[in-house]
């Protein structure tokens, strides 16, 4: 018997590697507004991901790669939500 919201089970490959990607983004996402709002540095987010892995230990080498992507996105995101880059011939005049 299935709870109001469950989402259905996957269907085909396709499926499951579109939730994989969302919450990939949304793992993203969170750790951005964390660190954005001062909540978070990016001296923390290293020992985050090693818990991470350690947990996802016998999860198989998919697992591990997906961590080691958002690790590598992270800085990416960071940016983007940041703003654009402040130009160094703007004076403010």
């Amino acid at each position: 018997m299935s709870k109001p919201g469950d989402q259905p089970p996957p269907q085909s490959l396709a499926d499951l590697e579109a939730r994989v990607a969302a919450m990939s983004a949304l793992v993203k996402s969170l750790v951005t507004t964390l660190m954005l709002r001062g909540l978070l540095n990016r001296a923390e987010i290293a020992p985050l991901i090693a818990d991470a892995e350690a947990l996802m230990a016998t999860a198989g080498p998919g697992a591990k790669a997906e961590l080691d992507s958002i690790r590598a996105d992270l800085p990416a995101y960071l940016r983007e939500a940041m703003g654009p880059v402040p130009d160094q011939d703007d004076h403010d005049h």
